[in-house]
């Protein structure tokens, strides 16, 4: 029986990961690089830890002008986009419960 390698699953694909700099949406990305993807992450403000193998885009995606600065940045390096986590949340809820 063929073992299948966890590890190299995605290689060659291209993923994006919104809300992608912390939490749970770092998390995933980071389970993609495992996996082999080439993981771009987008969120308004840069990860406070670096990854150099995490390409970042910053944008504002509640606005189509950033929306459309990812899909164009996207498209214009990597020509592609098989995977897209949408990851994405935001409130306007003052913080301190």
């Amino acid at each position: 029986m063929e073992q299948f390698n966890f590890n190299n699953e995605l290689s060659g694909k291209i993923a994006l990961v919104t809300g992608g700099t912390k939490g749970a949406g770092r998390a995933i990305a980071e389970r993609l690089l495992q996996a082999g993807a080439t993981v771009i992450i987008t969120a308004r403000n840069a990860p406070e830890e670096q990854n150099e193998k995490l390409h970042f885009i910053s944008a504002d995606l509640s606005k189509a002008e950033g929306s459309q600065k990812v899909v164009s940045e996207v498209l214009s390096a990597y020509g592609k986009l098989d995977i897209l986590v949408n990851n994405l949340g935001s409130s306007s809820t003052p913080a301190g419960g």
